[in-house]
């Protein structure tokens, strides 16, 4: 008897930064999809679309061109009011196309396939622009109260580096108002690593438990010999309970 596959939803989540040219960053399930992504027949694609620039996060309009509407039923898939767009589902077993993002005050910046793969999934060829530059990913355990980087804190980063910050419960648990606070140190030109009047990250409603951030200062930092220290927590509501992280450390 052939087993069946329950249908899943994917989200590619994609930043696009203010460089010229763009530096285009997209990740799927909290991690950068530098290797396609398989979906079946079935499936429901959705993406979610931020525009970093100078460290501040953006959810400007774009579109989705599609080279073959027989893919998702639809040639294009605009998205106005910016932010999450609707979730199209996958109708061949077998097929492939292309599609572009022309997102507003940038224009055309990709063109990646999807691509049917042997055993009738589909594989959706993400992007990472920019693989030369890394991409840190801090977990933040609510339950136990502890935050972790691969390596340890302090955190090293550099000028166009990425960082997630992922809160991590429960299954089932309920994240709301995910904010990560940078301390106020007037020694620094600008507030955090990312931005240089804000000193706080705070998620977006399509993505509650999960922040990304750019390194965008490019006026200071840089020097091992004489770091410079930023220090940050993260604040959240897990199933309406505050909760406040310890304090960390990131170096530039």
């Amino acid at each position: 008897m052939q087993k069946l596959i329950q249908p899943k939803t994917v989200l590619l989540q994609i930043t696009v930064t203010s460089a010229s040219p763009p530096t285009v960053f997209s990740y799927y399930d909290g991690k950068p999809a530098n290797e396609p992504v398989k979906v079946n027949v079935g499936d429901s694609v959705g993406w979610v679309v931020q525009a970093a620039i100078f460290g501040a996060r953006k959810t400007p309009p774009y579109e989705l061109i599609f080279s073959d509407e027989s893919f998702f039923g639809v040639p294009s898939l605009s998205v106005p009011a910016g932010g999450t767009s609707p979730f199209l589902q996958v109708l061949p077993l077998q097929s492939k196309i292309s599609y572009s993002l022309n997102l507003t005050g940038v224009g055309c910046i990709f063109d990646p396939q999807i691509q049917s793969g042997p055993d009738n999934s589909l594989e959706l060829k993400a992007l990472e622009a920019n693989p030369a530059k890394a991409t840190f990913t801090i977990t933040w355990d609510t339950v136990a109260n502890s935050i972790n980087v691969p390596g340890g804190f302090p955190l090293t980063v550099s000028l166009l580096d990425t960082v997630i910050f992922i809160a991590t419960a429960a299954p089932g648990a309920v994240f709301a108002g995910f904010t990560i606070n940078f301390a106020l140190l007037p020694v620094h030109e600008w507030a955090t690593p990312f931005n240089p009047t804000l000193y706080t990250l705070s998620a977006s409603a399509g993505t509650p438990s999960m922040i990304f951030a750019v390194v965008s200062d490019n006026v200071e930092g840089g020097d091992p010999a004489k770091p410079l220290k930023f220090f940050f927590s993260g604040s959240i509501m897990v199933n309406g309970n505050p909760i406040t992280s310890p304090t960390c450390e990131i170096d530039l």
